[in-house]
């Protein structure tokens, strides 16, 4: 089965690229139940230490021991990206699958909501884990998971995007074009009609 998967990712990728999709090198692991799901915990391959997180891989598994749930595959956004299929997939359901991760780094890649992500953050987190393991022999791990608590507990209330620059608008000069406040919503639209007018040879 390895080597059919293996010609299937190939062929499956030229496939996309004639599609015209643009993703990031691709780096594929099929693993065991234990390893998905502590990934799908953590949300990350590398990451620090929780009670939160092993409490949802509790939740997680049982799911999927007791039949109410199973995940195929995690897709994680960075540069290469990191795809990591369930053992247990027959060679259809990850020729499926592998067809859908191409198109989740597509969009990873490409989605200006990530512009600013960090494509190195694997490693910015195994980082990060390293630093937190070093505080907790510094001020205890009682201290620490204080602090964790709290921070996690305000996690899903903060939109990280505000907080760094908006690379997006780098591109552009500021005086390159005058917006004017539309008359309709529907401006937009006769403004391209124009724009195709302008391209015109002789027009």
């Amino acid at each position: 089965m390895e080597k059919e998967l293996h010609k299937s990712i190939d062929k499956i990728t030229e496939i996309a690229t004639g599609f015209g999709l643009d993703f990031f090198p691709m780096r594929y692991e099929i693993c065991p139940a234990e390893v998905i799901y502590t990934i799908g915990a953590y949300g990350m391959p590398t990451r620090f230490t929780h009670w939160s997180f092993g409490k949802q891989f509790h939740k997680m598994k049982l799911q999927y021991d007791f039949g109410l749930s199973q995940i195929y595959e995690l897709v994680i956004n960075s540069n290469p990206c990191y795809a990591f299929l369930l053992d247990t997939n027959t060679l259809t359901q990850n020729k499926l699958i592998i067809a859908h991760v191409l198109a989740h780094c597509d969009f990873f890649k490409n989605n200006v909501r990530f512009s600013n992500t960090r494509r190195d953050m694997v490693e910015s987190m195994t980082s990060t884990a390293e630093r937190i393991a070093h505080y907790e022999t510094l001020y205890g791990k009682d201290e620490v998971e204080q602090f964790l608590d709290a921070v996690l507990a305000i996690q899903e209330h903060i939109d990280p995007s505000l907080l760094r620059p908006k690379l997006m608008y780098n591109d552009y000069d500021a005086d390159e074009e005058i917006f004017t406040k539309p008359k309709s919503p529907y401006d937009d639209l006769w403004r391209l009609d124009n724009t195709e007018k302008e391209d015109r040879p002789g027009a």
